[in-house]
């Protein structure tokens, strides 16, 4: 019996050491994780900015009779990818686009009701495509102080994220409801 107990004990540490994991020290942590098919859940970082819908309402309304309402809401069907890798994690970040929803009136009649988004920016500026593509739609507010009795100015910005180049949009709406939308250089902001 005593013969039959030390065989038992001398197997398992036969056991024992034959499973301390050599095998595993010469594959590289990328390898055991594509082994256990866990690679996937750790080279990859997704983040949305924002993170869920948002938005925000403005109502002005103006010694010269103009009435600006200005709807800004996140556009969850368009972002912008920015795409980088840091200590072999890919990072993911979406920046996603706004929409803005604008009405005009003049003497609380209505004369201007538009949204604006990406699409609409490349029909008219088609020069400008990879630029606005590659851009974020951040929204529109009212220029109250360059606005006259005869027009208001909004401005437009859409900045490629996580840098400092952006293209700016001013959009005019004159008091009989007429519009028009120009692409202004930094310096020119009216």
């Amino acid at each position: 019996m005593k013969y039959v107990f030390q065989l038992a004990i001398l197997c398992l540490a036969i056991l024992f050491f034959n499973c301390d994991g050599r095998e595993r020290m010469k594959k590289t942590p990328k390898e055991v994780l594509q082994e256990h098919k866990l690679l996937d859940s750790f080279s990859e970082n997704i983040k949305y900015f924002p993170e869920s819908y948002n938005q925000v309402e403005t109502d002005t309304t103006m010694a010269s009779g103009f009435r600006v309402h200005i709807l800004n809401y996140t556009d969850m069907n368009s972002a912008v990818l920015n795409e980088f890798e840091t200590d072999s994690i890919v990072n993911k970040h979406y920046y996603r686009d706004q929409i803005t929803h604008i009405e005009v009136a003049k003497n609380d009649e209505l004369i201007f009701e538009k949204a604006l988004d990406k699409l609409e920016l490349i029909a008219l500026f088609p020069d400008n495509k990879p630029e606005i593509l590659a851009s974020q739609l951040s929204g529109s507010w009212l220029n109250q102080e360059h606005s006259t009795d005869q027009k208001v100015i909004l401005e437009l910005n859409l900045c490629r994220p996580e840098s400092d180049i952006c293209l700016f949009y001013n959009l005019i709406v004159e008091e009989n409801g007429s519009y028009q939308i120009i692409e202004v250089e930094p310096e020119e902001i009216i």
